[in-house]
């Protein structure tokens, strides 16, 4: 009866007139980020955000306010893999904030990688809607200095082309990964950039990536003729070290990629 009660008002909220909302959207939306105190289910939370962030006032305290995206940090490495709707209502709450630039810098966070987790949800589902909402979202992240960054860590370009090669009735679907193939394409050379592999390593954020291939490693290894790169190398190590006795899966992907870099290093720098 709650959850029925909750997405009831939130449709009524998003068809009022925004001048007409006063305090009861903004304190509507803090009761329902307050957490488990509210008794709602995450299915219809994750329904009911979803209308308020397209107000734009409620979409703005919505940023404002970091626990948000907390919440959705932690539902797309949980919830959103058990749960298709879920996972959609998700990932269209951050395609319509992405309309917002007010709201990149979240996108861009590395203590968040929101981008990174999303890219995950089509490892569990291929379902045409999943797809085509996340393939929206990369299309309003795109020209995001930051957020190329992330699509870059991921390897945007080969989740793609992995796409295209499967059968869809959508043709929007078509169109958007086209659109979206011949955009990182063309910025090929700028995703597998020393430069990216720096600020990753700097950021301790490693992940497979291009940056972490023997195409990329064949070319950047006269970079380490500078001093100042060579310590890159010395911050991964010390990386290894400082973490020698945790195993979680989140880390065991880290120390793989570092003792891959390593190797290629070995092997092309004399």
């Amino acid at each position: 009866m709650r959850d029925l009660a909750a997405h009831s008002l939130s449709l009524i909220l998003q068809a009022q007139k925004v001048e007409k909302l006063g305090d009861s959207g903004r304190h509507f939306l803090n009761w329902v980020l307050e957490g488990n105190d509210n008794n709602l289910s995450v299915r219809c939370k994750s329904s009911v955000l979803l209308h308020l962030v397209k107000i734009n006032d409620l979409a703005q305290i919505f940023v404002n306010e970091r626990r948000g995206f907390n919440l959705i940090e932690s539902w797309l490495t949980g919830v959103c893999l058990k749960n298709d709707q879920i996972a959609y209502n998700v990932i269209a709450t951050m395609w319509v904030l992405s309309y917002h630039r007010f709201s990149h810098p979240y996108f861009g966070d590395y203590s968040l990688n929101l981008i990174e987790h999303t890219s995950k949800v089509l490892d569990y589902y291929n379902k045409e809607k999943i797809v085509r909402i996340v393939c929206m979202l990369f299309m309003n992240l795109k020209n995001d200095k930051e957020c190329l960054d992330h699509l870059s860590m991921i390897n945007a370009l080969n989740i793609v082309i992995k796409l295209q090669n499967r059968p869809w009735v959508d043709k929007d679907i078509e169109d958007s990964l086209e659109t979206l193939f011949k955009f990182f394409d063309a910025n090929y050379q700028e995703f597998s950039s020393f430069e990216k592999w720096k600020k990753q390593v700097t950021k301790r954020q490693f992940s497979w990536s291009t940056v972490h291939t023997e195409k990329f490693w064949q070319t950047a290894f006269i970079n380490f003729n500078v001093s100042e790169n060579l310590e890159l190398m010395k911050a991964e190590i010390n990386y290894l070290r400082d973490h020698a006795g945790e195993n979680s899966p989140e880390l065991c992907v880290k120390k793989a990629v570092i003792c891959f870099d390593l190797g290629e290093f070995a092997r092309y720098f004399p």
